[in-house]
Protein backbone atom coordinates (compact mmCIF):
# COMPACT_ATOMS: atom_id res chain seq x y z
CA UNK A 1 0.00 0.00 0.00
CA UNK A 2 1.30 3.26 -1.34
CA UNK A 3 1.69 5.98 1.36
CA UNK A 4 -1.45 8.10 -0.36
CA UNK A 5 -3.54 4.92 -0.37
CA UNK A 6 -2.36 4.73 3.96
CA UNK A 7 -3.53 8.53 3.87
CA UNK A 8 -7.11 8.29 2.39
CA UNK A 9 -7.28 4.58 4.97
CA UNK A 10 -6.64 6.71 7.66
CA UNK A 11 -8.89 9.66 6.84
CA UNK A 12 -11.52 7.53 6.21
CA UNK A 13 -11.38 6.18 9.74
CA UNK A 14 -10.88 9.18 11.16
CA UNK A 15 -13.75 10.46 9.66
CA UNK A 16 -15.81 7.14 10.82
CA UNK A 17 -14.64 8.01 14.54
CA UNK A 18 -15.90 11.81 14.24
CA UNK A 19 -18.91 10.61 13.25
CA UNK A 20 -19.10 7.31 16.00
CA UNK A 21 -18.38 10.48 18.75
CA UNK A 22 -20.79 13.05 17.54
CA UNK A 23 -23.23 10.07 17.07
CA UNK A 24 -22.64 9.02 20.89
CA UNK A 25 -22.24 12.51 21.92
CA UNK A 26 -26.35 12.94 20.86
CA UNK A 27 -27.12 10.05 22.19
CA UNK A 28 -25.76 11.00 25.65
CA UNK A 29 -27.53 13.88 25.67
CA UNK A 30 -30.53 12.70 24.72
CA UNK A 31 -30.08 10.42 27.58
CA UNK A 32 -29.22 13.44 30.17
CA UNK A 33 -32.48 15.23 29.15
CA UNK A 34 -34.82 12.13 29.53
CA UNK A 35 -32.90 11.45 33.18
CA UNK A 36 -32.86 15.24 34.48
CA UNK A 37 -37.01 14.82 33.32
CA UNK A 38 -37.51 11.69 35.28
CA UNK A 39 -35.85 12.93 38.22
CA UNK A 40 -37.71 16.57 38.26
CA UNK A 41 -40.59 14.76 38.02
CA UNK A 42 -39.95 11.87 40.80
CA UNK A 43 -39.30 14.41 43.00
CA UNK A 44 -42.61 16.02 42.37
CA UNK A 45 -44.18 13.59 43.54
CA UNK A 46 -45.81 13.27 47.38
CA UNK A 47 -44.07 11.23 49.37
CA UNK A 48 -40.50 10.36 47.50
CA UNK A 49 -38.95 11.34 50.46
CA UNK A 50 -40.35 8.81 52.91
CA UNK A 51 -39.82 6.11 49.64
CA UNK A 52 -35.89 6.95 49.62
CA UNK A 53 -35.98 6.67 53.38
CA UNK A 54 -37.43 3.40 53.28
CA UNK A 55 -34.89 2.23 50.52
CA UNK A 56 -32.18 3.13 52.56
CA UNK A 57 -33.48 1.50 55.42
CA UNK A 58 -34.00 -1.67 52.99
CA UNK A 59 -30.52 -1.26 52.12
CA UNK A 60 -29.68 -2.08 55.82
CA UNK A 61 -31.79 -4.87 55.75
CA UNK A 62 -30.34 -7.10 53.46
CA UNK A 63 -27.41 -7.25 55.57
CA UNK A 64 -28.82 -8.54 58.36
CA UNK A 65 -29.28 -12.33 58.58
CA UNK A 66 -25.04 -11.83 57.05
CA UNK A 67 -24.42 -9.98 59.86
CA UNK A 68 -26.65 -12.33 62.42
CA UNK A 69 -24.32 -15.04 61.14
CA UNK A 70 -21.26 -13.65 61.34
CA UNK A 71 -21.24 -12.39 65.07
CA UNK A 72 -22.70 -16.16 66.01
CA UNK A 73 -19.61 -17.80 63.85
CA UNK A 74 -17.36 -15.31 66.09
CA UNK A 75 -19.21 -16.31 69.41
CA UNK A 76 -18.58 -19.97 68.77
CA UNK A 77 -15.42 -19.85 67.38
CA UNK A 78 -13.84 -17.26 69.83
CA UNK A 79 -15.04 -18.17 73.22
CA UNK A 80 -11.77 -17.40 74.76
CA UNK A 81 -10.75 -14.21 72.78
CA UNK A 82 -13.95 -12.77 73.82
CA UNK A 83 -13.32 -13.43 77.69
CA UNK A 84 -9.83 -11.65 77.04
CA UNK A 85 -11.57 -8.95 75.43
CA UNK A 86 -13.96 -8.29 78.35
CA UNK A 87 -11.05 -7.80 80.41
CA UNK A 88 -9.26 -5.57 78.46
CA UNK A 89 -11.67 -3.63 77.08
CA UNK A 90 -13.23 -2.94 81.43
CA UNK A 91 -9.63 -2.24 81.74
CA UNK A 92 -9.29 0.76 79.14
CA UNK A 93 -12.45 1.82 80.28
CA UNK A 94 -11.83 2.57 83.47
CA UNK A 95 -8.66 4.72 82.28
CA UNK A 96 -10.80 6.54 79.79
CA UNK A 97 -9.95 10.31 81.04
CA UNK A 98 -10.32 14.23 80.19
CA UNK A 99 -13.00 15.45 77.56
CA UNK A 100 -14.09 14.16 74.28
CA UNK A 101 -14.26 17.37 71.90
CA UNK A 102 -11.61 18.87 70.18
CA UNK A 103 -9.92 21.93 71.13
CA UNK A 104 -11.51 23.75 67.89
CA UNK A 105 -14.33 24.18 66.55
CA UNK A 106 -13.55 25.72 63.43
CA UNK A 107 -12.95 22.90 61.04
CA UNK A 108 -10.54 24.01 58.94
CA UNK A 109 -8.43 24.84 62.21
CA UNK A 110 -9.16 20.74 63.17
CA UNK A 111 -7.59 19.30 59.40
CA UNK A 112 -4.62 21.67 59.90
CA UNK A 113 -3.90 19.99 63.46
CA UNK A 114 -4.59 16.39 61.55
CA UNK A 115 -2.01 17.12 59.49
CA UNK A 116 0.45 18.45 62.16
CA UNK A 117 0.02 15.21 64.21
CA UNK A 118 -0.56 12.48 61.75
CA UNK A 119 3.76 11.57 61.21
CA UNK A 120 3.88 10.92 64.51
CA UNK A 121 0.97 9.16 65.41
CA UNK A 122 0.79 6.67 62.15
CA UNK A 123 4.18 5.66 63.02
CA UNK A 124 2.82 4.61 66.82
CA UNK A 125 -0.57 3.03 64.82
CA UNK A 126 2.19 1.17 62.53
CA UNK A 127 3.49 -0.09 65.96
CA UNK A 128 1.28 -1.16 67.90
CA UNK A 129 -0.07 -3.04 64.82
CA UNK A 130 2.99 -4.66 64.26
CA UNK A 131 3.28 -5.56 68.47
CA UNK A 132 -0.46 -6.94 67.91
CA UNK A 133 0.04 -8.70 64.87
CA UNK A 134 -2.88 -7.21 62.97
CA UNK A 135 -3.66 -5.63 59.79
CA UNK A 136 -3.90 -1.46 59.81
CA UNK A 137 -5.84 -0.77 56.75
CA UNK A 138 -4.56 1.68 54.24
CA UNK A 139 -5.41 4.62 53.47
CA UNK A 140 -4.29 8.48 53.98
CA UNK A 141 -6.43 7.90 57.22
CA UNK A 142 -8.10 11.29 57.03
CA UNK A 143 -12.24 11.73 57.10
CA UNK A 144 -12.89 12.98 53.55
CA UNK A 145 -13.44 17.08 54.08
CA UNK A 146 -16.92 16.56 52.22
CA UNK A 147 -18.31 14.51 54.80
CA UNK A 148 -17.34 16.56 57.81
CA UNK A 149 -19.23 18.73 56.20
CA UNK A 150 -22.18 16.74 56.36
CA UNK A 151 -21.99 15.73 59.69
CA UNK A 152 -21.89 19.24 60.67
CA UNK A 153 -24.80 20.34 58.81
CA UNK A 154 -27.07 17.46 59.83
CA UNK A 155 -26.00 16.70 63.00
CA UNK A 156 -27.75 19.02 66.09
CA UNK A 157 -24.89 18.50 68.07
CA UNK A 158 -22.56 20.49 65.55
CA UNK A 159 -24.69 23.14 64.70
CA UNK A 160 -22.78 26.01 64.10
CA UNK A 161 -19.25 27.66 65.66
CA UNK A 162 -21.07 29.50 67.38
CA UNK A 163 -20.83 29.93 71.09
CA UNK A 164 -24.11 28.23 71.36
CA UNK A 165 -22.85 25.12 69.19
CA UNK A 166 -19.64 22.94 69.28
CA UNK A 167 -19.01 23.73 65.17
CA UNK A 168 -16.44 20.84 64.44
CA UNK A 169 -15.18 20.01 68.32
CA UNK A 170 -17.42 16.90 68.37
CA UNK A 171 -15.32 15.57 64.76
CA UNK A 172 -13.63 13.22 66.78
CA UNK A 173 -12.73 11.01 63.72
CA UNK A 174 -10.97 13.58 61.44
CA UNK A 175 -7.66 10.64 61.58
CA UNK A 176 -8.97 7.97 61.58
CA UNK A 177 -7.19 4.35 61.73
CA UNK A 178 -8.76 1.03 61.56
CA UNK A 179 -7.39 -2.36 63.00
CA UNK A 180 -8.20 -5.43 61.03
CA UNK A 181 -7.62 -8.40 63.82
CA UNK A 182 -7.88 -12.32 62.81
CA UNK A 183 -9.81 -12.92 66.11
CA UNK A 184 -11.18 -11.79 69.27
CA UNK A 185 -7.97 -12.06 70.88
CA UNK A 186 -6.31 -9.64 68.88
CA UNK A 187 -9.39 -7.45 69.51
CA UNK A 188 -8.25 -7.85 72.89
CA UNK A 189 -4.15 -7.07 72.14
CA UNK A 190 -5.18 -4.10 70.32
CA UNK A 191 -7.60 -2.47 73.46
CA UNK A 192 -4.48 -3.42 75.60
CA UNK A 193 -1.87 -1.51 73.55
CA UNK A 194 -3.81 1.66 73.82
CA UNK A 195 -4.22 0.75 77.60
CA UNK A 196 -0.84 0.64 78.48
CA UNK A 197 1.12 3.34 76.00
CA UNK A 198 3.12 5.57 77.54
CA UNK A 199 2.27 8.09 74.16
CA UNK A 200 -1.55 7.39 74.03
CA UNK A 201 -4.30 9.50 76.29
CA UNK A 202 -8.27 8.03 75.67
CA UNK A 203 -10.50 10.47 75.94
CA UNK A 204 -13.37 7.77 75.22
CA UNK A 205 -14.17 4.63 74.00
CA UNK A 206 -17.08 3.47 72.49
CA UNK A 207 -17.87 -0.52 72.19
CA UNK A 208 -19.95 -1.81 69.58
CA UNK A 209 -18.70 -4.87 69.82
CA UNK A 210 -19.55 -6.88 73.18
CA UNK A 211 -22.19 -4.51 74.46
CA UNK A 212 -25.01 -4.56 71.62
CA UNK A 213 -27.72 -7.12 72.66
CA UNK A 214 -29.39 -7.46 68.76
CA UNK A 215 -27.29 -9.77 66.44
CA UNK A 216 -28.07 -8.60 63.29
CA UNK A 217 -25.57 -5.30 64.07
CA UNK A 218 -22.30 -4.30 62.91
CA UNK A 219 -20.05 -4.92 65.48
CA UNK A 220 -16.73 -2.62 66.12
CA UNK A 221 -14.79 -1.10 69.12
CA UNK A 222 -13.70 2.78 68.60
CA UNK A 223 -10.93 3.84 70.76
CA UNK A 224 -11.04 7.90 70.55
CA UNK A 225 -7.51 9.70 72.19
CA UNK A 226 -4.84 11.99 71.41
CA UNK A 227 -0.82 11.89 71.57
CA UNK A 228 0.32 13.15 74.87
CA UNK A 229 2.77 15.46 73.45
CA UNK A 230 0.61 17.18 71.08
CA UNK A 231 -0.03 20.84 72.50
CA UNK A 232 -3.51 20.90 70.43
CA UNK A 233 -4.24 17.35 72.10
CA UNK A 234 -6.03 16.49 68.63
CA UNK A 235 -7.89 13.75 69.15
CA UNK A 236 -8.18 10.89 66.62
CA UNK A 237 -10.00 7.72 66.13
CA UNK A 238 -9.09 3.87 66.20
CA UNK A 239 -11.89 1.19 64.81
CA UNK A 240 -11.13 -2.43 65.94
CA UNK A 241 -12.71 -4.96 63.92
CA UNK A 242 -12.81 -8.33 63.47
CA UNK A 243 -11.66 -9.75 60.07
CA UNK A 244 -15.26 -11.78 59.68
CA UNK A 245 -16.96 -8.70 60.67
CA UNK A 246 -14.45 -6.21 58.08
CA UNK A 247 -15.67 -8.36 55.07
CA UNK A 248 -19.23 -7.43 55.95
CA UNK A 249 -20.11 -3.51 54.56
CA UNK A 250 -21.64 -1.83 57.47
CA UNK A 251 -25.31 -0.74 56.02
CA UNK A 252 -25.57 2.27 58.20
CA UNK A 253 -22.15 3.70 58.71
CA UNK A 254 -21.04 7.52 57.45
CA UNK A 255 -23.46 8.92 55.04
CA UNK A 256 -25.96 6.30 55.02
CA UNK A 257 -26.73 7.25 59.02
CA UNK A 258 -27.03 11.01 57.67
CA UNK A 259 -29.11 10.16 54.71
CA UNK A 260 -31.39 8.72 56.96
CA UNK A 261 -31.55 11.33 58.90
CA UNK A 262 -31.66 14.03 56.39
CA UNK A 263 -35.02 11.91 54.88
CA UNK A 264 -36.90 12.08 58.06
CA UNK A 265 -36.31 14.89 59.17
CA UNK A 266 -37.35 16.19 55.51
CA UNK A 267 -40.33 14.18 55.18
CA UNK A 268 -41.89 16.07 58.58
CA UNK A 269 -41.99 18.98 56.15
CA UNK A 270 -44.35 17.69 53.49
Amino acid sequence: MSSSERKRLCNKVLDVMVACMVEARRAVETVQEALEEAITERCNNKGVLLECDGAIDGRALVLNDVLAATWSLILFTDAAGIEECEVELASLQNHVTGAALQSTKDLVVLYGQAVVVKELMTEIMHQIAEDTVTKLAPGDHYKPPLRALEKIVTDPHHLSSTNTGHGAQTLLDVLKYTFICSGMDRVADVTAAFDISPFICVVKVEDRMLSRSWANSWRDLLIFFYHKNDPARHICCAQVVHERMSCVKDPLSGSNRSSRRIMRELSKSE
